[in-house]
């Protein structure tokens, strides 16, 4: 019990002893006000549009195209800007390819569409030329670009990295209007036929070969493959090795140069025949070529001739295109060798060699003879120019022709009163009757109408020898007001002149 109170009153000590020796804690709250003056907050805005958002050109290999946008900056903040692009449907060919020049007031890119990251430090206009650079494209073929612009604030140095920004996409349709570069193909084709070399030439131009162009995707081994060409009703096959075998040569083809047999993704590979006989150009009288898988394959090309010409190959324009007849290019681009007059002589239109080559055919200033049908040596000429000596012999004013005589057609004021003398003489010759108005005109050097109704100029060219009739032509200024004179009744030219002083109708009485 006593134990009990000694501890209650223990504790109770030390309770009051900590309370006594715990610091004190004073909690405050302050506030305060205070007032700004004289101060402002701007807000501005970066909106930017385009006037066109599609966009559509034409190229092909020997020309370009442009088109153009604005852009429109409606916003209150300087803005920088640029110009990407990518593909949305379109060939890596194609899109790879193409190159472009964008201007926007002076030029600020000029290099391949692929990589474009045109920069400007204002809107505007601005104007982009497409041109088909290195592409591969067949005819019509089209490719689609996703043009994208980019506007945001100058304080920042780069796109995205803050600030205020916007960006308008625009698109782009490119299209080919021809083939361009050499053409993609299912499968390996024939490319290049030589069936007439030159035996005076030297190797390969001295014998007999075919060039193969692998226009697909991957590469392609053609060992085994056989190319046929006729012989009559019957088709030869060659089967393509690596090297001659020993026996039976006009079985086999081997490769013009090395033993690889492998035709590289959009290479080419020519093969020559191990056989010394002539296969293509069995008299010159044409040849069926195909090419098979094997030798027992049905063909997956053909190429048909009619003849030959020597030293020349019949050749796809572009690779894997259509066929021409160009100087032979064994193993490299048949595009390295054509020329106008290949073209033109396959029938190509102008607009077509421009396309192809990529050349302007400049017109002649002097019309060239063209052939006839079966004229190889020209058919008909230019028209003749008049010769100089007959030019000097011409007089400078107008005259009057009678059959073979040139007559000029002046007469003095003076002669005039002894002009209507003569007229006089006439009416009592009965060749005019009175009444009849007579116009005489003093007008010097003008074109007159003859009696005869002939009017012709001293330098027309008449031809003699046909005799054709001269047509008549009016006078530039004055005209008789008589019939023509009869032929039998025609009065002395010298005498009755249709010059006077006095234009006015004269009456004779």
């Amino acid at each position: 019990m006593i134990n009990s109170k000694i501890n209650s009153y223990y504790l109770f000590g030390i309770t009051l002893l900590v309370l006594f020796l715990s610091p004190s804690i004073t909690l405050g709250y302050f506030s305060g006000e205070a007032e700004a003056t004289d101060n402002s907050f701007d807000v501005g805005t970066l909106d930017i549009s385009v006037d066109n958002d599609t966009h559509s050109v034409n190229v092909d290999s020997s020309s370009n195209e442009s088109f153009s946008f604005t852009a429109n900056d409606v916003g209150t903040i300087a803005s920088q800007y640029e110009l990407t692009a990518a593909p949305t449907i379109c060939s890596s060919s194609f899109f790879n390819g193409l190159d472009v020049e964008v201007t926007q007031g002076s030029v600020v890119y000029d290099g391949q569409l692929s990589a474009l990251n045109a920069t400007s430090s204002s809107g505007g206009l601005w104007t982009v030329m497409v041109t088909a650079g290195s592409i591969v494209a067949a005819d019509n073929e089209q490719c689609e670009v996703q043009l994208t612009l980019r506007a945001w604030q100058t304080e920042f140095p780069l796109w995205n990295t803050g600030g205020f920004s916007e960006e308008i996409t625009m698109t782009l349709i490119v299209t080919a209007t021809d083939d361009i570069g050499p053409q993609p193909t299912a499968n390996v084709v024939l490319n290049e036929v030589y069936a007439h070399p030159n035996n005076a030439s030297s190797t390969p131009y001295d014998i007999e070969w075919i060039e193969l162009y692998n226009g697909t995707g991957s590469d392609v081994d053609v060992a085994n493959w056989s190319i046929g060409e006729m012989s009559g009703v019957n088709t030869n096959q060659h089967e393509i090795v690596s090297s001659c075998p020993g026996s039976n040569l006009s079985d086999y083809m081997e490769p013009l140069s090395g033993s690889s047999t492998v035709i590289p993704a959009g290479g080419l590979k020519v093969f020559k025949f191990c056989g010394n006989s002539s296969y293509l150009n069995q008299g010159n009288s044409g040849d069926t070529v195909t090419l098979h898988m094997s030798t027992s394959s049905a063909a997956i090309d053909t190429y048909v001739y009619t003849s030959s010409q020597l030293g020349k190959s019949d050749a796809r324009i572009p690779d894997g295109g259509t066929w021409v007849d160009p100087i032979p290019s064994p193993g490299e681009s048949n595009m390295s060798t054509i020329t106008v007059e290949d073209l033109e002589a396959e029938g190509w239109s102008e607009e077509l060699i421009q396309e192809v080559l990529g050349v302007v055919i400049e017109e002649a200033s002097v019309p060239v003879a063209t052939p006839l049908d079966g004229d190889d040596e020209g058919g008909d000429l230019p028209p003749e120019m008049p010769d100089a000596k007959e030019e000097e012999q011409q007089p400078s004013d107008p005259e009057i022709i009678d059959g073979n005589e040139s007559i000029e057609t002046k007469l003095p004021d003076e002669d005039v009163n002894e002009d209507i003398d003569k007229v006089d003489a006439e009416i009592d010759e009965g060749e005019i009757e009175e009444g009849d108005d007579v116009e005489i005109d003093d007008n010097e050097g003008d074109e007159t109408e003859p009696v005869d109704g002939t009017l012709v100029d001293a330098a027309d060219d008449v031809d003699k020898e046909k005799e054709e009739e001269i047509k008549p032509e009016e006078s530039e200024e004055k005209e008789l007001n008589e019939e023509p004179i009869p032929k039998d009744e025609e009065p002395n030219i010298e005498d009755t002149s249709s010059q006077s002083a006095d234009s006015s109708p004269v009456t004779t009485e």
